[in-house]
């Protein structure tokens, strides 16, 4: 291996560490946000999907014209 490859391989290897070191800095600064987007995301979902279920047990008990004991029992 000449003195020439080893310094250029050298070189190669600075380069790379600069980049992996910007590119962990960068996602040290948005993971926090992703992770904070992704609560957001799974708090609406399941409070839509809770509003759905319980439209869905109140319409169910007024179709059957059953009392709030039915839809009681759906919620549980």
């Amino acid at each position: 291996m000449s003195c020439e490859s080893v310094g250029q391989t050298k070189e190669e290897l600075v380069k790379a560490k600069a980049e992996y070191e910007a590119l962990n800095a960068q996602l040290l600064d948005d993971l926090p946000k992703l992770f904070t987007l992704s609560v957001d995301i799974l708090y609406n979902t399941i409070h839509l999907f809770l509003r759905l279920q319980y439209s869905f047990y109140a319409h169910a008990a007024n179709h059957f014209s059953a009392g709030p004991l039915v839809l009681m029992f759906f919620l549980i």
